[in-house]
């Protein structure tokens, strides 16, 4: 069986034996008999957790909704704002306690949460089934997950693979999170275009009636949720509040945005006013003049200038009494409350300075008119100065993905996209000869590397190599801050001969690091990361690595103490801000930490030509015209790397930077105790390690991404961990 990409995921609520246990907790343990390779244990209580967290947002949304009118609006005088808000929160936890018992368990972390509306449960459960031989459930989830986020890469690469296995039935594509007014929606597209108008008259309104109990559902969660989150703590009591009250704005924001998307995070503005579009034009067909009317007006409290509806209800009118007819109320009240709600978070973001915003959830709320077509029927004709005809939406939802056009297989000015790759092809090899060439004159020779080895595998010092040991005479020019008290810049981009590129001695001390080799030494597995590929780069030399998450965990097991675990974590998160710092960045967020030794091997011969490390690029694949690809299975989401040094009693282990042919080394940096480099994780910085000719080399390994959804999910539940037990163990540290 071909191997599948994994993620790792934390996540958390279910009655065990009677009692209430929290997603989160239940999802715990579903990761820690993942780590042991029981699979079957982990997708039980991966799937438990699923069906927890629906429990826990039916919970929350119906005590709040049960308690949304405990008191009428004329208490407000007589009582207080303040006493509602009281009697409404006595109210919600008397509900709670009756559903749940005991509901402490309901506080989750709000990170957790949004990993849950992220469906990231599935990235975890596709992988686990797959390794348990349940090939139909693990197709299920890798679907549910890739019909949301249909640009992962990973998760594509699943995909593909699945599609192409003989194993895979077409019946096994199941989505687990379909939603019910979207279903329907599609059902009653497909009777629209069978022109059954009624059914499919009967099937908008009952998706409509689905789509905003699905919205009030959704609102009761944004109200009651008790999602732990520390952003804007503040004394300042009414701060406080008006902080909370923007994050409740945004989550019923977010409602509707989020339940009007089909699949594939697409949303559709005009959602739920295309529907009514469709229900005038049905009820039209069916002879319904006044319910016709009735969603035409509704139809206009969204796009009160479109001139087409309004034709409608003047063609209407000519021969129907529609001067009664009214807007439904349920959309007067959808629609003043969404964009009531868009103003006022646009207003409290400009006011509380809140400038690193997703602006585009307020855009989704300004509306704009749909393009329409019409469509006559020959029995409507009336005189010239009267509308003809009744404005329909047919020809917006053909799918016209699968209709050939006669300029398709043109690209970009070429016949054929083969056409265009070869013409690219030919021109990255003429480029690669003229780089060698221009450089033969005054640098060392690589044409007989060409085509010798894999490219980045054999490499050559330059003859103008920047070798670094120790900080020179001259302090270099900081191109930017450096936030720590001891640490010193050792050399900039200039010095290290590229762009976005720095080093930094006395990120941590000689205890620090002989700490943290200890704990390579304890729970060093070999060939983390490589599929237990104990040399995944070179025969000479044994990988061993840990990760955050692993030593977290061995703290809870009692198999280390808590602060290594602390300072291992610690550390990593220097190196983090001091990258964010140094390159002015507005937001930096970990995608993977590696604590990794690489040890020479006792017969390793003392004339090496290979690599610890081949020369490579983060986020991009290496190929023989060394040209870097950004594309999968390459990790194409990463932007910034960095690696800081635990010690340098060992021979050979250079950290290198190569030139754009990949085969030249133009930088020659030593490792030693503390040391720091940080880089591009692209295509202008590509890295590798000479050979380690004696002794073990240890360093951690640190992988950054721009990107809040790509961020390492296995360490948050590390810090998770760890701030649990600080606080049972304070004594400790």
């Amino acid at each position: 069986m071909a191997p599948l990409y994994c993620t790792i995921v934390l996540l958390c609520c279910a009655f065990i034996k009677g009692e209430y246990v929290s997603f989160d907790k239940l999802y715990e343990d579903g990761m820690i008999a993942y780590t042991k390779n029981d699979w079957k244990k982990s997708i039980d209580y991966i799937e438990q957790s699923l069906k927890a967290y629906k429990e826990y947002n039916h919970g929350i949304s119906y005590c709040s909704i049960q308690c949304r009118n405990i008191s009428k609006k004329s208490d407000v005088e007589e009582i207080g704002y303040l006493t509602i808000l009281a009697r409404k929160g006595l109210c919600v936890k008397n509900c709670l306690v009756e559903r749940f018992g005991d509901f402490k368990g309901l506080r989750v972390s709000k990170e957790i949460v949004n990993d849950f509306k992220n469906l990231m449960p599935y990235q975890y459960l596709q992988f686990a089934y797959y390794q348990d031989d349940s090939i139909s459930e693990s197709v299920s989830s890798a679907y549910t997950y890739s019909l949301r986020f249909p640009d992962d890469e990973l998760m594509g690469e699943n995909m593909k693979y699945f599609r192409q296995s003989e194993d895979v039935t077409d019946d096994m594509f199941i989505n687990r999170e379909t939603m019910p007014h979207l279903e329907l929606y599609g059902q009653a597209v497909e009777a629209y275009l069978k022109e059954d108008y009624t059914s499919s008259a009967s099937l908008f309104e009952e998706a409509l009636s689905e789509y905003i109990k699905a919205v009030d559902v959704c609102y009761g969660v944004c109200e009651s949720s008790d999602a732990a989150d520390d952003e804007h703590w503040t004394v300042d009591f009414y701060r406080q509040n008006a902080y909370h009250y923007v994050d409740v704005l945004e989550c019923s924001l977010k409602c509707i945005r989020d339940l009007s998307s089909e699949v594939s995070n697409h949303y559709y503005p005009n959602y739920l006013p295309v529907m009514l579009h469709y229900l005038q034009y049905c009820h039209y067909q069916l002879d319904n003049p006044a319910k016709s009317a009735e969603y035409m007006m509704s139809y206009l409290l969204f796009h009160p200038d479109d001139s087409e509806m309004k034709e409608n209800l003047n063609f209407l009118a000519e021969d129907f009494d529609i001067s009664n007819v009214k807007a439904l109320v349920q959309m007067e009240d959808y629609y003043r409350k969404s964009n009531l709600e868009a103003g006022m978070l646009e207003y409290s973001w400009n006011y509380f300075g809140m400038k690193d915003k997703d602006r585009s959830l307020i855009s989704y709320f300004r509306y704009e008119k749909s393009e329409k077509i019409s469509v006559t029927k020959d029995d409507d004709i009336h005189d010239g100065n009267t509308p003809n005809k009744i404005s329909d939406t047919k020809n917006d939802h053909v799918d016209d993905s699968n209709i050939p056009d006669e300029e398709e297989h043109k690209v970009d000015g070429y016949e054929s996209m083969k056409e265009k790759t070869d013409d690219i092809m030919s021109k990255q090899a003429a480029e690669l000869e003229h780089r060698i060439h221009a450089q033969k004159s005054d640098d060392v020779d690589i044409s007989r590397l060409v085509g010798a080895s894999r490219i980045g595998y054999r490499v050559v010092d330059s003859k103008h190599i920047v070798k670094i040991a120790e900080k020179g005479e001259i302090d270099p020019q900081s191109e930017g801050p450096l936030l720590y008290e001891g640490s010193y810049l050792l050399a900039n981009s200039s010095m290290l001969k590229g762009d976005n590129r720095f080093a930094v001695d006395g990120i941590s001390d000689k205890f620090q690091c002989q700490e943290l080799m200890d704990l390579a030494v304890a729970l060093g597995k070999a060939g983390d990361g490589y599929l237990g590929k104990e040399s995944p780069h070179t025969d000479h030399e044994r990988f061993e690595g840990v990760t955050v998450l692993d030593a977290a965990l061995a703290v809870k097991s009692g198999n280390l103490p808590l602060s290594v675990a602390k300072l291992y974590y610690d550390i990593s998160e220097k190196v983090r801000a001091q990258t964010q710092a140094y390159f002015k960045l507005p937001n930096l967020y970990f995608d993977y930490t590696h604590l990794v030794c690489r040890t020479a091997k006792a017969d390793a011969p003392a004339e090496r030509h290979d690599l610890s490390h081949p020369v490579h690029a983060d986020n991009c694949l290496l190929n023989d015209n060394a040209e870097c690809v950004k594309e999968p299975p390459a990790y194409i989401w990463r932007d910034y790397s960095a690696i800081v040094y635990l010690n340098g009693d060992f021979d050979g282990g250079e950290f290198i930077f190569a030139d754009l042919t990949a085969r030249r080394v133009l930088v020659d940096l030593k490792p030693k105790c503390g040391r720091m480099v940080s880089f591009s994780a692209g295509k202008d910085a590509f890295h590798g390690v000479k050979p380690v000719l004696r002794g073990r080399r240890c360093a951690i390994a640190l992988w950054f991404t721009l990107s809040e959804k790509r961020r390492e999910i296995r360490r948050d539940k590390a810090k998770e961990i760890i701030d649990e037990l600080l606080v049972s163990s304070k004594d400790e540290l």
